[in-house]
């Protein structure tokens, strides 16, 4: 099966009519991030 995702942010809601007239649907799912930068890396013991 091949699937195509697409990853909408919350201030761009008025674009999600266009997807679904596409043929997407909304799933419920929570995307996690963690920045792999300096800034995002624990502090050094």
């Amino acid at each position: 099966m091949v699937k195509a995702q697409l990853l909408v942010r919350e201030t761009n809601a008025g674009v999600i009519p266009f997807y679904e007239r596409l043929g997407f649907e909304t799933a419920p799912r929570t995307v996690m991030g963690k920045r792999l930068d300096r800034k995002g890396a624990p502090a050094p013991e």
